[in-house]
């Protein structure tokens, strides 16, 4: 697919905001990388009169990313709103305080699954995704997606054949007969490019702190990274999936496991938000014996992200500790064969 179907500016997004830093993400594709052409991250309090910079940054643009860039700032004060500037782009956002009382947020996944696209122009609904126009409304501290941002595992068609959905219209780029479920990096790439070129979902990104995780329609149904990894071609298909997940996030792992999703986050003294990941660590699936009802969490967490959250949670003085998690935590049940 030419990357003509899609904009060459993409974002900006935050992610990852605590008391004294955030990431910002920002993508630019007519950035001149190799003679020093890139754009500048400005920021100012957004409280004080006039746009006084508090601190500026020059945004390091991946060209082999795709051209995108994650852009830490450090050094921000708590209970703080910020305005700022990247490129010809601009968003705020309000890093959280250590005595903050009352926190206001939103959460969802699964964002134009069972090969529903976009809106058009004329849909009853309303154009786009609608729904993030009312998540905006209710001006959340922060969003916390829990997975399924993008279903790169299905086709989207401008006049659905599926049965549930039949004669639905989508949205496609123009040039395009469909938007095909993901094969390699660049088509991965291109889901995330479709929905951030919404702009009821551009708005909300540019101005609400996001934590998110992934789930398995980032890359396939019910995909678990071990069992991928033993075959080639499954193997590929993980890898340029998670590639493209991790450069069209504003995250960043530490430095010994940069692909790290699992991690923690407070808001004063009433929220923890403990972030699982339930695809990259969990064991090949193999049935359990019938007598064996023993909730099996480490199977899927991994033993040292299992450690992570139990001490974790132990340790949390938080009144409120909600754990964000892509798939339901029970006792086994139901078809046992199928999932990782």
């Amino acid at each position: 697919m030419s990357p003509s179907h899609f904009n060459e500016v993409h974002g900006p997004i935050i992610g990852e905001c605590t008391p004294t830093s955030v990431v910002i993400w920002y993508r630019d594709a007519r950035t001149n990388v190799e003679i020093g052409d890139v754009p500048n991250l400005t920021w100012w309090n957004a409280a004080l009169p006039g746009r006084n910079m508090a601190g500026r940054l020059e945004v390091h643009i991946d060209a082999t990313a795709d051209y995108t860039s994650k852009t830490l700032i450090t050094g921000l004060t708590p209970g703080t709103e910020y305005g700022f500037s990247i490129g010809a782009r601009s968003g705020t956002f309000k890093t959280p305080s250590s005595d903050t009382k009352k926190v206001n947020f939103v959460f969802g996944s699964c964002l134009g699954g069972q090969c529903f696209g976009r809106n058009l122009a004329d849909h009853p609904d309303g154009e786009g995704f609608p729904i993030l126009s009312a998540m905006s409304n209710y001006k959340p501290d922060f969003f916390y997606c829990n997975g399924d941002w993008i279903y790169a595992d299905e086709t989207i068609h401008p006049i659905s054949p599926q049965d549930y959905n039949k004669d639905r219209t989508s949205f496609i780029p123009p040039g395009m007969d469909n938007l095909p479920a993901a094969s390699d990096l660049d088509s991965f790439r291109n889901r995330y490019k479709y929905n951030l070129e919404e702009p009821q979902l551009a708005s909300f990104l540019a101005s609400t702190p996001m934590w998110n995780t992934a789930d398995d329609h980032e890359i396939r149904n019910d995909y678990g990274g071990k069992k991928m990894e033993q075959n080639k071609e499954e193997a590929d298909i993980y890898h340029a999936g998670i590639q493209a997940f991790f450069e069209f996030w504003p995250l960043q792992g530490p430095p010994e496991e940069p692909k790290r999703l699992y991690r923690s986050a407070s808001w004063g003294p009433n929220v923890d938000l403990f972030v699982l990941d339930t695809r990259s660590y969990r064991a090949v699936h193999v049935n359990e014996d019938d007598d064996d009802d023993k909730p099996q969490m480490a199977y899927i967490l991994g033993a040292e992200q299992m450690k992570w959250l139990s001490e974790g949670l132990q340790n949390s003085k938080a009144t409120w500790k909600f754990i964000g998690c892509s798939i339901p935590l029970s006792y086994k049940t139901g078809h046992m064969d199928s999932d990782g």
